[in-house]
C-alpha cells in the first residue's frame, strides 16, 4: 500500500498522503497517538519504510507499542 501511494502521487505528495493512510493502520496500537505523531514527522519515503519495518519487527523500545486488545 505504501509503495503504491509513493508511486501514484510521487515523492512529496506520496509521503504526505501516506501519513493519513498509515495513521489508520497505526490506530490499532496502544500507543497509536505517539506512533502517528512519529510517522507524521517523517519527510521521506525511505524513512517511512524504515519506520514501518522496525515496527513490524518489534524493535520499538516502548512496551505500549503492542497491539491493543
Amino acid at each position: 500500500h505504501l509503495s503504491g501511494l509513493h508511486d501514484l502521487y510521487g515523492a512529496v505528495a506520496g509521503v504526505r498522503i501516506a501519513r493519513k493512510h498509515i495513521g489508520w493502520y497505526l490506530s490499532r496500537f496502544q500507543a497509536a497517538r505517539e506512533l502517528r505523531a512519529q510517522f507524521n514527522r517523517i519527510e521521506s519515503s525511505e524513512q517511512q519504510f524504515t519506520f514501518l519495518a522496525q515496527l513490524e519487527r518489534g524493535l520499538a523500545s516502548e512496551p505500549a507499542w503492542g497491539q491493543a486488545a
